[in-house]
Parts: structure tokens; sequence; C-alpha cells
């Protein structure tokens, strides 16, 4: 190398130097830049407008999903309270009863002496197995919510972290671009609505359950006060005919009457028996009933039903349901 070229290396060097020191430091203001107190202390303005729209609108359809989730979650707690409802508790009686639908003992207490058919029907909402069931699949419906939510977290993290590089210069820091910002909210929406719409299927399914265990709870009710009152008069007739037997065979002995009537009587008074015999399986059957619609061991003892009349008014073609004992 010639003495001239080394004079002239030897003037640039510095100037490289110098000039390399410039752009680092250049670079390191840039990277560590922060805005002057006055364009942040303005409640953060300033930052949700250097916010995209696509970051706007996912935040609110991820707030709008939480507030249906919190909606449904919520409308699972309850006891159906509504007077649109297929049945209503009275408040007072379901206050009294909301311990049974985790406490049997509370639930056995409730049927003894005797148990009106309100009583019976608040029970079998809170206990009854095919509610239960219902709730279980609704609340699975609901936590797919928390699913997608959590999916397209995930999924933006990623995007985050994976953010263009430039060879040489490193991450382009606050780029920004639409395609680094996936899921879109609109993504996100169509999948809140599909879940919302599962929910949908699920609470009607459990409406459906409801008012299957409240129509069961019904119809062993009355069935239960008629076998009984039948099983009553079965018993009352069944004493009337002993007696009468006891008329005709002293006739018979005196020869006031011939045998034939003794007979008779007697085939008429055995099948008396069997009659009150079968009318007492009905009853166990019928309060075994009772106790599979809300869920109590079959050792636990059923009272009597409260004696009320049925309801005898046939509703208009249209009209809603009455109530119970209406």
């Amino acid at each position: 190398m010639t003495r001239r070229s080394l004079f002239v290396l030897a003037s640039v060097l510095p100037a490289l130097a110098l000039a390399c020191g410039d752009y680092s430091r250049l670079k390191g203001e840039v990277e560590t830049y922060q805005p002057p107190v006055y364009a942040v202390s303005r409640g953060g303005e300033a930052q949700e407008k250097e916010k995209s729209p696509v970051q706007t609108d996912y935040a609110l359809e991820k707030g709008r999903i939480n507030t249906a989730r919190a909606r449904w979650e919520d409308a699972l707690k309850k006891v159906p309270a509504s007077k649109d409802a297929f049945f209503c508790p009275p408040s007072g009686l379901l206050n009294k009863l909301v311990p049974a639908a985790s406490d049997p003992a509370v639930a056995a207490a409730a049927l003894i002496p005797r148990f009106s058919l309100e009583t019976l029907m608040t029970l079998a909402l809170l206990r009854n197995p095919e509610i239960q069931a219902g709730q279980d699949r609704a609340r699975a419906a609901t936590d797919t919510y928390s699913q997608i939510l959590a999916l397209d977290d995930i999924l933006r993290r990623y995007t985050a972290f994976t953010e263009e590089l430039m060879t040489g210069i490193g991450p382009m820091k606050g780029k920004g671009m639409v395609d680094k910002e996936f899921p879109f909210p609109g993504v996100l929406s169509l999948k809140g609505e599909i879940v919302n719409q599962g929910v949908k299927g699920a609470m009607e399914g459990l409406t459906i359950s409801r008012r299957n265990a409240v129509t069961e709870a019904q119809k062993a009710y009355w069935n239960l006060l008629f076998v009984r009152k039948a099983e009553k008069i079965a018993i009352e007739t069944l004493n009337l005919y002993k007696h009468l037997e006891q008329v005709a065979m002293t006739r018979y002995e005196t020869g006031s009457t011939s045998y034939q009537d003794v007979i008779k009587v007697r085939i008429e008074r055995e099948l008396l028996e069997e009659g009150a015999d079968t009318f007492h399986e009905k009853v166990q059957n019928w309060k075994s009933k009772i106790l599979e619609i809300i869920n109590l061991p079959p050792e636990t003892e059923v009272g009597r039903p409260e004696n009320r009349e049925p309801v005898r008014t046939v509703p208009a073609a249209g009209a809603p349901l009455p109530g119970p004992g209406a």
C-alpha cells in the first residue's frame, strides 16, 4: 500500500467512526422516545387515538362476549321467577326450600306430615335430575365463550411477537400492520354468535326439562291424592261387607237365608280385599315416583298430599295455561 493510500485511510476512519456513533445514538433515542407529560396527561385520549380500528373493534367484541357470558351465567343461577314461566314458585316457599337443593334432609322434611302441590313442584325445580342435567349442558355451552376468547388471545399474542423483521436493523416497532392483527374482530363476532346460539339451544332444552319435571310432579301429586281416596273408600266398603258377611252367616245359621247368599257376600268381600291391596300398592308406586322426581332415596317417607279440588275449567284456545290451584 502506498503512502498516499495510508494517508487517505487515516483521514477517513475518524469520520466513519463518528458517523457510526451518531447513528447508534440516534437509533437509541428513537427507540427509547417517550412523549412529553402534557401529551399523556389527557386521560389516555392520545393513546386511544393511536389504537387502530381493528384493535378498538376487537376490544368491543370481547366486551360484548363477556357481557353475554355473564348474563347467561346469572340466568343459570336463578330459579324461574318470571310470570311468563311455566311455573313460578311463591317467593316465601322458594326461600324456605332453597336449602333443599343440596340437602336431602330438608327436602324429606318438607313432605312430612302433609305437603302441597306447590311444595312438590318447587322441590322438582330444585332437585330433579333431568333439570340438573340440563343445567350442566347449558353451563358447558356457556363455558365455550372462554374457549374462543382464550384461543383468540393466544393467536394475538403470537402475531404480536412475530412482527416483520428487517435484516440488520431488527424489529420494526409500532409498524401495526393489519395482517399482524389477526384474528379480526369480525371473526370473533361470528364465533360469539355461534356460541350464543348454542347457549340459547341449551337454555331451551333446560326450559323443556323444567316443564317436564313440573308436569310429572303435578301428575304424581294428583294420582297419589286420588289413589289414597280410592284406597280409603275401598277399606270402608270392605268393612261394610265384612259386617254384611257376619249378618249373612247369622241369618243362615237361623235358617232365614240360603248359603248361596253367604257365598255371594264372601266373594264380594274377597274382591274388595284384593282391590284394597291393589290401591295400597298403587299408593306405594306413586310415592316412589315422587321420590324419583325429586331425587330422594327410596326409604324416604312421603306424607299425605293436601286435599284440594282440581281445576275444572277448560282454558280457551291460545290462552296461557292456568297456574296450579287456580
